[in-house]
Parts: structure tokens; C-alpha cells; sequence
């Protein structure tokens, strides 16, 4: 068996990423490693079996592929927070990240941890795979081996101190949550007050639309200008809380709606698959001047949440529009709605934005005294970062649909943390009975820690660069999350629910830490 795998390392590839994945699913306190399993899966597999190494190139692949989807998913909210109204929490991220490298920095010449070692570790207390596969591009293979041993030793104390954390933030305010304010609820009022227009109804709210207003028999499509008369039956979708303060400005008794009479407007879920359509808000669609057509609200992900007019449509949305019933199946084609397209990679998009990644990582970047090189993940990244804060050029389209890229990240990462995995085997052997280990521990426990704290005693701060917050205690266990760049915490936010304001903090400081933590490792690396 040990020949065998040696020898066919393609074999090797998919034993340590089933191995991985049986024990990523273990729960111990409701706490998994998930994907992050692989890494040790491998650890074990060449810890046993040397020899059984997977090829570089695989490594390489894994990580280009995984970081560059990161940055096409996180681009445009990166771009997004660079705005005015964002640029408080991002300067607040930064000088995050700056203390807990210097914190990691002085343990680290304190207890006389060279610097791979403390480069490991400190990706691996900040659960962050792309920087230590930064790290080990610029390393000889000891060196490699310390920095892959030292993650592996740091990545359970980064993992569970921050799922206990945002548990514990969460937690704290689930008795004083209501479960009822989660989501988008539709109901139907009748109007008894005087309130001009719909722009006037809903004056003194922003997560709340006029979807159509049924007036005498007759059913229109809602717009801002549409006169609103009393006696008139308006269709209110927005949060629980916004639907409920317009149903008593308007004074009329409600009730759930079932969409009611749907001859006049009907609705149906649509799947946005079009590439000419993904990048394009819906303003510039103008549904409603070409078709009596409108999107009422955008599922992508698990997250769902009112359509506006500069809503980016992206591909694999899910999308409900609302039109005539002789229209729906005309604007459902012009948005795509095709199963098949939800996983359709663009091969030519794919190629140009990885081969500018990748050459992009092989150029030396001199700062002061010290250069430093991109590599195989962060120039990859920088480019998906870009490439995804653009959308398109012309008639290409880089965005992938979200459930493709969801998949090409996952690859990408266990493709990565089996190839690391299995070059470490011995090394980790060797360290788990040293006392280097137990100063990697400590490093990994202070950086965690300084975050984490930082995070906690900042959150007022953090929570007020936030525009909207609905619930504070979803807003910082989103910036824990994004923070530490753990999309397992995320999940637990994510259970709580939220408006997607609540979770801006993650969709800001997760991009941010990744670029951040990418160049401050290698910084570690250089000084140490």
C-alpha cells in the first residue's frame, strides 16, 4: 500500500481528501474543522507513508484556483466599502491586523521562533490557508515543513477560539431576539389613511417595498410615484419590523398575503444565467418600462433581500419577479433561468484572469529594505479582487456563478491543503515531542487572543461604521468571523439570521484580511 501510493500520487490525492472529509464532519461541542481537515489528513497519511508526497504542482493549482475565486466573490463588496460610508471599517480592520502581526512579532523574539515558524502560525491562529501558502513559496523545504508543522499546531486554538466567541456573542443576545424578525415577510393592507404616494408611505423606512396595489378589481405594479388612495389594498415585502411600522401608518387592518388575484400579476422564482444580464443593475434593465416587469427581492447564497433599482444582478441569483402572467415567461428568458447555466464555468474568463494572477505573483514588489513577491496566492488573488470589483469588460463576463464557484473554491482548497499536508508528515512527527510546539501554541494562542479582543472591545466602534444595523449581536459575530477569516463562524451567524447590513462586517473585513494577512505573513518571514 505504501508503494502504491507513493507511486500514484493523483490516488494519494483523493485518499487524504476523503480521509479529510470523514473527519471535518466529526462534531466535538458542536465545533468541526471542516475543510481545514485535509491538512492533517495529510500530516498522518505522510507522517505514516514519507514517501506518499503529492507533486508541487498540484499544490500550486489548488491554491491559485482557490484564492482567485475569493477574490471574484469578494471583489465587488470590497469595492463596495472602499466608498466613503465604508472606509471607517476598513481603517479599523487594518489597524487590527497591524497590532495582532506585532503582537505575533514580539512573542515570536521573545520565545526566539524564527520566522517560517511564526509565519505558520500565525496563518494557522488566524485560520488562514492563502497566507501560509504565500509563506511556503518563499521558503527552502525545511524551512516550508517548520511553517506548514507551526499552522498545523495553531489552526485548532485560531478555530475554536473564535467559534466559541461568536457563539458566545450570539448566544447573549438570543434571549433577547425575536425569531420572528428574520427574513422578508409579505402581507396585505388596507389603506385607511391619507399617505399621497408610495415614496410617501414609505418615507420613514428603508427596508420596505410596495410590491402592487389592487384598487377597485384592478391590479397594478407599484411604483414610487403610483398615487396610493384610501380604500386601496397595497402588498407590502420588507423586514417584520419595517412591514409592521407601514401597516399601521397606513391605518388599515392586514393580513398574510397569498398574492391574491394572480390574473392581473402573477410571480415566479427566476434563476439569473444570462451573462449579458449578470453585472447589469436592475435599473439599467428597465423591467419595468419594457415589460410591466419587476424583481422584487435577490436570494444569492443563503442570504436573501429587497431588490433595489441599483441592485447588481450576478449570475446564479435567484431572483422572484413579479409581472403579467402573459410577460412572465418572456422576462424569465431575457434573465436566463436555466438550470444548466447556474454551473457553467466560462473557460476563456477562467484562463485570463488565473494567467494574470499567476504572473502578476511572479513580479518582486521592493518595500524599503525588503521585497517581497505576490506568489502563487496573492497575485491571483489582487487579480480576482480586481477583476471581480469590475464585473466585466466589455463582452467578458468574469464573474462565476455562485454555485461554480463555490465548488472551484472548495477544490481549489483541499487540492492546497492536501498538497501541504502531505509534505509535513515527519516534520509535524518530530515537533509534536519538541518544545518548539508549545511556542507555536503560545504564539497562535496571544495572536487569536489580540484579535479577538480587539474585535470585542472595538465593536462600538465597528457596529456604528455599519450603515442600518438591525441586530448588534449578528453585526460583531460578523466581524469576528470576517476578522478571522473563518466562514465556519460565519455559519453560525448565519443561523441567527440577520439583514444583510448585519453581515456587512464579515463581507468587508473577510477580503481585507485576506489581502492583509497574505502580505503581513511574509512580513514575518523577513523580519524574523
Amino acid at each position: 500500500m505504501a508503494n502504491l501510493l507513493a507511486d500514484q500520487p493523483i490516488l494519494t490525492l483523493f485518499v487524504v481528501a476523503t480521509i479529510g472529509a470523514l473527519v471535518g464532519r466529526i462534531r466535538v461541542g458542536g465545533i468541526s474543522l471542516g475543510v481545514a481537515a485535509v491538512v492533517f489528513a495529510g500530516l498522518a497519511l505522510s507522517a505514516a507513508v514519507p514517501e506518499a508526497e503529492l507533486p508541487e504542482e498540484i499544490t500550486v493549482l489548488g491554491l491559485a484556483i482557490f484564492v482567485y475565486a475569493v477574490g471574484l466573490a469578494s471583489g465587488p463588496t470590497l469595492r463596495a466599502a472602499l466608498r466613503a460610508e465604508g472606509r471607517r471599517l476598513v481603517l479599523l480592520g487594518v489597524g487590527l491586523l497591524l497590532v495582532t502581526t506585532a503582537v505575533a512579532a514580539v512573542v515570536a523574539m521573545l520565545a526566539g521562533i524564527g520566522g517560517p515558524a511564526a509565519a505558520g502560525a500565525y496563518a494557522g491562529a488566524l485560520t488562514n490557508a492563502p497566507t501560509l501558502a504565500t509563506v511556503v513559496e518563499r521558503l527552502d523545504s525545511d524551512a516550508a515543513d517548520r511553517a506548514v508543522v507551526a499552522f498545523a499546531v495553531a489552526y485548532p486554538i485560531g478555530m475554536i477560539a473564535t467559534l466559541l466567541v461568536t457563539a458566545r456573542v450570539l448566544g447573549a443576545a438570543s434571549d433577547a431576539a425575536d425569531d420572528g424578525d428574520a427574513g422578508l415577510e409579505r402581507i396585505t393592507v388596507r389603506v385607511e389613511h391619507e399617505v399621497g404616494d408610495v415614496a410617501g408611505l414609505l418615507r420613514s423606512v428603508d427596508d420596505v417595498e410596495v410590491v402592487r396595489i389592487d384598487r377597485d378589481g384592478r391590479t397594478v405594479l407599484a411604483a414610487p410615484d403610483t398615487t396610493i388612495r384610501q380604500g386601496d389594498e397595497v402588498t407590502l415585502l420588507g423586514s417584520p419590523n419595517g412591514v409592521g411600522h407601514v401597516a399601521e401608518h397606513a391605518g388599515g387592518p392586514r393580513e398574510p398575503d397569498a398574492f391574491g388575484d394572480r390574473r392581473a400579476l402573477d410571480f415566479r422564482p427566476v434563476l439569473v444565467t444570462r451573462h449579458d444580464v449578470a453585472g447589469r443593475t436592475l435599473d439599467a434593465l428597465d423591467l419595468a418600462g419594457r415589460h410591466r416587469a419587476r424583481v422584487t427581492r435577490v436570494a444569492r447564497g443563503d442570504v436573501e433581500w429587497l431588490a433595489r433599482g441599483d441592485t447588481t444582478l450576478e449570475l446564479g441569483d435567484r431572483v422572484t419577479l413579479v409581472a403579467p402572467p402573459e410577460r412572465l415567461d418572456e422576462v424569465a428568458d431575457e434573465l436566463g433561468d436555466s438550470v444548466r447555466g447556474v454551473g457553467d464555468v466560462d473557460v476563456l474568463t477562467l484562463g485570463l484572469g488565473l494567467a494574470a494572477g499567476l504572473a502578476l505573483g511572479l513580479l518582486s514588489v521592493p518595500l524599503g529594505p525588503v521585497t517581497l513577491q505576490l506568489g502563487f496566492a496573492g497575485g491571483p488573488l489582487i487579480v480576482g479582487l480586481v477583476l471581480g470589483a469590475r464585473v466585466r469588460t466589455g463582452p467578458l463576463l468574469w464573474q462565476l456563478p455562485q454555485p461554480a464557484a463555490n465548488a472551484l473554491r472548495q477544490l481549489g482548497l483541499v487540492l492546497f491543503l492536501a498538497g501541504v499536508g502531505t509534505r509535513a508528515g515527519p516534520a509535524f512527527v518530530d515537533a509534536l515531542g519538541s518544545p518548539d510546539a508549545l511556542g507555536w501554541a503560545a504564539l497562535g494562542a496571544a495572536v487569536v487572543t489580540t484579535l479577538l479582543a480587539g474585535v470585542l472591545l472595538l465593536r462600538n466602534r465597528f457596529v456604528a461604521a455599519i450603515p442600518d444595523v438591525d441586530d448588534k449581536a449578528v453585526a460583531v459575530g460578523a466581524l469576528v468571523a470576517g476578522a478571522a477569516t473563518q466562514p465556519a463562524a460565519l455559519a453560525l451567524v448565519e443561523v441567527r439570521g440577520g439583514s444583510r447590513s448585519d453581515q456587512l462586517g464579515y463581507a468587508t473585513l473577510f477580503p481585507l484580511g485576506m489581502i492583509g494577512k497574505v502580505v503581513l505573513g511574509q512580513l514575518l518571514v523577513v523580519l524574523l
